[in-house]
């Protein structure tokens, strides 16, 4: 009898846990990054995010249109396609990208980045 109520209250609380954090990223704590962008900082390699709640449009400097998430306020989860094409179909690979405390870089899990301004 013990073990249930202490698996109840641990129940419980995770669900505590995952409502609160999912609330608090739909309740308007996300940053907003829609916008150009640039690949590495460079000028020549424009990009752009298109955000709606939690969804995410990426486009990168060569085309490739990606779709994310929002997993928490400051992590991007983005399904991008394996190869360069336009028709964005086929395999594709999942990047994560964390957003810099000021909101000016974007740091991809494959070890490129985007910048709001070109340096």
């Amino acid at each position: 009898m013990k073990f249930l109520k202490i698996s109840t209250i641990a129940g419980v609380l995770v669900a505590l846990y995952v409502a609160g954090t999912l609330t608090a990223v739909r309740a308007g704590t996300l940053p907003d990054i829609t916008g150009t962008w640039y690949a590495q900082g460079n000028v020549s390699k424009r990009c752009h995010i298109e955000q709606s709640g939690l969804n995410v449009s990426f486009v990168n400097e060569i085309g490739d249109r990606a779709h994310g998430v929002f997993t928490n306020p400051t992590t991007l989860s983005a399904s991008w396609p394996d190869w360069h094409n336009t028709a964005s179909i086929g395999p594709r690979t999942t990047y994560i990208g964390h957003i810099s405390g000021d909101l000016m870089v974007i740091h991809w899990s494959n070890g490129t980045y985007w910048t709001r301004h070109p340096h």
